[in-house]
């Protein structure tokens, strides 16, 4: 009886362990020069060995991204933008501005 007890407090904590594990960084990206939202930035996370799906900002440039507890950096692209890596750090909200990028055809 007391291994089945065991097994179920195992298994009814478990989300509390898997949640644990990530976080929920939000932000707004705009423009650096204009000051405007940047729709359609995409958003991940720089790690190569997570399985993290990334994300894209909103109309309004604002975006949400769930990532490991372990992800050190976010990366910010967006086609005629220099892509930008930011460190998260501690924070839990990261506004950044992106600029244009130098091209030349």
């Amino acid at each position: 009886m007391k291994f089945i007890k065991s097994i179920i407090l195992l298994f009814c904590s478990l989300p509390l362990i898997v949640s644990a594990q990530q976080r929920t960084i939000t932000g707004k990206v705009v423009d650096q020069l204009s000051n405007t939202p940047l729709p359609g930035v995409s958003v991940s996370v720089d790690d190569t060995t997570s399985n993290v799906s990334g994300t894209t900002t909103d109309n309004a440039g604002f975006f949400s991204i769930n990532v490991p507890a372990s992800a050190r950096q976010l990366v910010f692209t967006f086609i005629g933008k220099t892509a930008r890596t930011e460190p998260i750090n501690a924070r839990s909200v990261i506004n950044i501005s992106m600029t244009d990028a130098d091209s030349e055809l």
